[in-house]
């Protein structure tokens, strides 16, 4: 991976390469677990710098606090937050979203 010191970054997005054919819980869960290396190896070449890594694919409750120990600090989530909602019922869209949350706060 290249130096990070010659960029003037803000953001840097990790794609986590979601397999649309990777409905399975177990499945998801494993392919962000293969991405926190690389995140790890990203924020420690951030260091202290004001700087964010956002992940984007696959983010739910049960990965969100993988990727934030990690050192991601920017969640992209989809399809976990309108899980259970429509237009006639959008009080899940909430709840999704706060426990989203809090799984990446700990």
């Amino acid at each position: 991976m290249a130096t990070l010191s010659k960029f003037n970054l803000k953001t840097i997005k990790r794609q986590t390469g979601k397999d649309p054919k990777l409905n399975k819980r177990s499945k998801l869960i494993k392919a962000i677990e293969e991405q926190i290396e690389k995140t790890k190896e990203l924020r420690s070449m951030v260091a202290d710098r004001p700087i964010h890594i956002q992940i984007d694919g696959g983010v739910t409750p049960e990965t969100a606090p993988l990727v934030s120990a990690a050192g991601a600090d920017v969640l992209v989530a989809g399809s976990a937050v309108f899980k259970g909602g429509s237009v006639a019922n959008p009080g899940p869209y909430g709840h999704n979203i706060r426990a989203i949350r809090a799984a990446a706060k700990g």
